[in-house]
């Protein structure tokens, strides 16, 4: 297989664990952090990488041609970017028995389980961590690439309190992008639901989705089924009305990206979509 490597992290001691058949021999696990669709995520040390997150792929992904080509390509994607808000990687294998992808640990969980725990956050609190996946998404579209599944629950929390954006098996270049269609229906804009092919559009939309969520403690489309949510994203129907002010007292703090997102979502069903464009510099914007 084919391998990567990214620069030095910390260093750290090494810990005695057993290891799954398929972990590289340098990698030492602590214990399991959790399990996605693709993998199981492990904390682990490295004699080179001092303390981090460990993906190894799950034995389904293996024997299934869409999970095993979204682990080569979060690997891939991974490998490729570096920015403060998108999750780091150190190094990895895309593919055969030894695949796996190392990537800081992030201490503070997942958005989406903050969210669950707490309800709505503190102005200040909500203002940073949308600011960070917003300027991860950012850097990600200056590079033409989209994420396609922008959710709290690919947004992960360093022990400082900032947001990272991660789960990059999703994403894709915008010259190879088809019309799959790939996401979570919560936060899917309304025209993948028609079938078109997901633009720098749909992902904004999905994070002004979350951005809502952050704010308030809740999701503005409910539906308990994938027809129900997608009559409620094509019809505007939000869960409370009077939530689509949410931004009114906050939008000072959060910088033109946020705001933008903001006036995506909010503008579906009020005013013409082909108003929102794509500007040259890859960030959305009105005309």
């Amino acid at each position: 297989s084919t391998g990567h490597s990214r620069h030095d992290g910390a260093h750290g001691a090494q810990v005695k664990a057993d290891l799954p058949a398929n972990a590289p021999g340098a990698y030492r696990i602590l214990h399991p952090l959790g399990s996605g669709q693709t993998s199981n995520v492990f904390l682990a040390t490295h004699p080179r990488y001092g303390s981090l997150a460990l993906k190894l792929p799950r034995p389904v992904t293996s024997g299934s041609a869409r999970l095993r080509h979204m682990f080569e390509n979060e690997v891939v994607m991974t490998l490729r970017f570096e920015h403060p808000n998108v999750v780091q990687a150190f190094e990895g294998h895309s593919t055969g028995e030894g695949a796996f992808l190392a990537l800081e640990h992030c201490p503070g969980g997942t958005l989406d389980q903050v969210l669950l725990e707490r309800g709505s956050l503190p102005t200040s609190e909500a203002a940073t961590l949308v600011a960070d996946v917003a300027h991860g998404l950012a850097y990600l579209h200056d590079r033409t690439v989209l994420h396609r599944d922008v959710k709290p629950a690919n947004v992960f929390l360093t022990s400082a309190g900032r947001a990272k954006l991660g789960d990059l098996g999703t994403c894709v270049f915008l010259k190879e992008v088809t019309e799959e269609r790939v996401g979570t229906a919560f936060y899917m804009a309304p025209e993948l639901f028609e079938g078109a092919a997901p633009t720098i559009r749909s992902d904004v939309y999905s994070l002004g989705v979350l951005a809502f969520e952050v704010f308030t403690g809740q999701r503005p489309f409910r539906g308990t089924t994938h027809e129900t949510l997608m009559h409620q994203h094509l019809g505007d129907m939000v869960a409370s009305p009077q939530q689509r002010q949410f931004g009114s007292d906050k939008s000072h703090t959060l910088p033109a990206y946020c705001r933008r997102c903001d006036v995506r979502f909010a503008c579906h069903g009020e005013c013409p979509r082909h108003r929102f464009i794509e500007t040259p510099d890859g960030e959305p914007g009105l005309n």
